[in-house]
This record gives structure tokens, sequence and C-alpha cells, in this order.
């Protein structure tokens, strides 16, 4: 899920059968980089969401969301999130890792 995109960067959020990935992509940048991941079992438990998800306005344009405790105040584009919010968005994301 791309979360925040500007002409020279995109934010990533991946989620694996494992974990829940975010990666820059910096066209400055030879490659993309895997900027932090957070383990599944920190995502959900049972049927529930465990993450908490904070997100807030910083300008007109972006605003940020906290997701847990270590990852904070990460930037994303509003306009990405304009027929569902960035939280549900997010939240729907996780789901998918949820054992049917």
């Amino acid at each position: 899920m791309l979360i925040f995109k500007t002409s020279k960067q995109h934010t990533w959020l991946v989620l694996s059968s494992k974990r829940l990935y975010c990666i820059l992509d910096d066209i400055r940048k030879p490659k993309p980089h895997i900027n932090w991941s957070i383990s599944n079992s920190k995502l959900i438990s049972g049927n529930d969401i465990i993450l908490e998800l904070i997100a807030r306005d910083k300008s007109e344009n972006t605003g940020l969301i906290d997701i847990g405790q270590d990852h904070k105040n990460w930037l994303f584009s509003k306009s990405l999130f304009a027929s569902i919010d960035i939280v549900s968005s997010i939240n729907n994301l996780i789901k998918l890792a949820i054992p049917r």
C-alpha cells in the first residue's frame, strides 16, 4: 500500500505472511530500502487487530501517522486516502494477516 508520494520518494507498507514492512523508495538512491518491520504477532491477536494507529494533520496535503509504539510521525499523502482514511486502510491491510 502506497502511503506517501512525492516526485522523489514513495513510502510503501507491505504485508507478508510474517511481517508488516515499511519500504522507502527514493529515486535519489540506487534501490528501495526496508526502513523497519513489525512481526505479525504485534499486529494481530486471534481475530483482533492490536496495532495502535494514530493519524493527524501536518499540512493541507500531508498527515502524520504513528504505527505502533516504535514508528511515529510517518508522513502520508492525504490525497491517497480521499475515499477511505489511512487508519482504516492500514487496518484493512492488516486484516489480510488474520488466519482464516
